[in-house]
């Protein structure tokens, strides 16, 4: 029912009815940009053992207003500084940047709009209850818990909103209390 949904309940459903060793997650309104991103996703998987899930970066659609555009943007550009040839390997065991209030956003960062997880680990390890911001959740405890995800590039796809200014104010604020009471970042936003 409409009133029972959570992005974090409605994914592990997804698992449950899954029967890969991976499984994928891609938002009804992504475009894949590259018709190889399966191969990169099993590639990555298969090249770093280690890792639980691979995520990608998200290209605004050219109609997107510009605030929510350069958001997107910036948002990636930071992940794009430290992948070499597109990948960013995230783990404790090889640090890309010290892990500290100001990169806390770099190492727990994954997004859910096109990712590969491991169903094993999901199987164990399930996304919390959340309306939003279950994949931010899920990127903590994979880095607290001493696991690896990847960010791979090549894998992009096409995705953005087009939020009206209310409803791009609630969505800021949603995004703001994650942030703060959720997950306890220490980093302020900065515009």
């Amino acid at each position: 029912k409409k009133k029972d949904f959570n992005n974090g309940d409605t994914r592990n459903m997804g698992v449950a009815l899954s029967r890969g060793k991976l499984v994928c997650f891609v938002s009804q309104d992504a475009l894949p940009k590259n018709r190889h991103s399966f191969k990169y996703f099993l590639d990555d998987f298969r090249k770093h053992k280690e890792a639980v899930a691979v995520f990608t970066k998200d290209i605004p659609y050219t109609d997107t207003p510009i605030i929510q555009k350069l958001e997107l943007l910036c948002r990636y550009e930071r992940f794009d500084r430290y992948a070499k040839g597109g990948i960013l390997i995230q783990n404790h065991k090889k640090p890309f940047t010290p892990l500290n209030d100001e990169t806390e956003y770099l190492w727990y960062g994954l997004s859910n709009v096109f990712s590969c997880f491991r169903r094993s680990f999901l199987n164990k390890h399930p996304f919390e209850k959340a309306d939003y911001g279950e994949d931010l959740l899920m990127g903590r405890a994979i880095i607290k818990m001493g696991l690896a995800k990847i960010y791979d590039a090549r894998c992009r796809v096409t995705h953005s909103h087009r939020y009206g200014l209310v409803e791009y104010y609630q969505r800021q604020k949603e995004d703001f209390r994650l942030r703060l009471n959720r997950l306890k970042f220490k980093e302020r936003p900065r515009f």
